[in-house]
């Protein structure tokens, strides 16, 4: 799997890889760049987005089932307090 190359939060560049300094360089800028670790980066797309995702439809859809079934067990609760058994 390909990671998205680093870039420059100065001008945007990508960055390269000083395998010396186990630190990013920008060559437009002239000066490192400290870098966050991929599973800090908030990328569109990553599991954790995908698993916000997926959770808030679960509510959604528990939310779609359980209204209505409350909705119609009030409707019901009250057409049995209105009805008169001999």
């Amino acid at each position: 799997m390909a990671y998205p190359q680093p870039r420059c939060p100065q001008c945007g560049a990508q960055l390269r890889l000083i395998t010396k300094e186990k630190r990013w360089f920008c060559d437009n800028c002239q000066t490192y760049v400290d870098v966050l670790p991929l599973e800090h980066t908030s990328i569109k797309g990553t599991s954790e987005g995908r698993r916000g995702f997926s959770e808030r439809l679960t509510l959604m859809i528990i939310l779609m089932i359980a209204i209505p079934m409350i909705s119609w067990l009030i409707w019901y609760l009250i057409l049995l307090s209105r009805l008169r058994f001999p």
